[in-house]
């Protein structure tokens, strides 16, 4: 979602003419460079959402991220209904407005909403306090153990240089 914002923003900095078009047969002030500026605005934006360390200014940047794309949704929702060929969401490439572009928007938008007002989990850290046997868990989700089951049979080995000797399967912890 964030990746998306600078990869737009980019593409609006080489071609943002189609943001001024848009905004304009809309009936919007779209002054002459509207489209690199709005480029620029979602490159700095995205670009901060990506590397904001958890806390109070990752919250504001969720909330930022939530405001663009629920403006995104209602100029696409004005586009779909002025009949418009283009919205000038992608910059350079043209893309036709439609109610899947407004879903996705809005999607983008709960999703900046949710990070913005829950605390951040750590994955990594949060995989050690779960209590998984060394080795593992079988399909019924009980303990497993390693086991040696003798020697692998010479026929299955010659010719392929394989050179295993015992094989190890997963038992049930009693």
């Amino acid at each position: 979602m964030c990746a998306g914002l600078v990869v737009s923003g980019a593409s609006k900095l080489t071609g943002g003419d189609s943001v001024r078009d848009t905004l304009s047969q809309l009936g919007l002030p779209a002054p002459r460079h509207v489209g690199r500026l709005v480029g620029v605005g979602e490159v700095l934006l995205g670009a901060a959402a990506l590397m904001a360390s958890p806390g109070a200014v990752a919250s504001l940047v969720a909330v930022a991220v939530a405001v663009v794309y629920a403006v995104f949704a209602v100029v696409v929702i004005a586009a779909v209904r002025a009949g418009l060929e283009d919205c000038g969401c992608v910059g350079a490439r043209s893309r036709t407005p439609d109610v899947g572009h407004v879903v996705f928007d809005l999607a983008a938008c709960g999703v900046a909403v949710a990070a913005a007002v829950t605390t951040p989990v750590d994955l990594v850290g949060g995989l050690s306090e779960l209590s998984v046997p060394p080795g593992g868990v079988d399909r019924y989700g009980r303990g497993a153990r390693r086991r040696s089951v003798g020697r692998v049979p010479r026929s299955l080995t010659r010719g392929t240089g394989t050179t295993v000797t015992t094989w190890l399967c997963w038992s049930p912890i009693p």
